[in-house]
């Protein structure tokens, strides 16, 4: 059993590796359409709000692009739901002894 919670714990370490530049650029994304949209919001002139909503089709295509982000977030979860059991399969060997 631990040797698949291991084999587990590696592989989702690697898949979390693989998406963590897909993960950082989806979460500037994601920090820049909220900035894009405070900005649309004071925005008072029409040519303004254009360019607001542009630069937010820029970034919400940058962002789209990098939704494969969303396997590396499960991975890790799913990485943080493995610990847990590997430190409970700890704890229950402790009191055994």
């Amino acid at each position: 059993m631990k040797f698949l919670l291991f084999l587990g714990i590696i592989i989702a370490v690697i898949i979390v590796l693989a998406n963590l530049g897909p993960m950082i650029l989806f979460a500037v994304g994601a920090w820049l359409l909220y900035v894009i949209y405070r900005q649309f919001a004071k925005a008072e002139s029409t040519a303004a709000k254009v360019g607001w909503v542009l630069a937010g089709l820029i970034v919400l295509s940058m962002t789209i692009s990098n939704v494969t982000a969303i396997i590396g977030v499960l991975a890790l979860y799913f990485l943080y739901v493995l610990y847990r059991s590997w430190q409970d399969d700890q704890t229950k060997g402790a009191e055994l002894l």
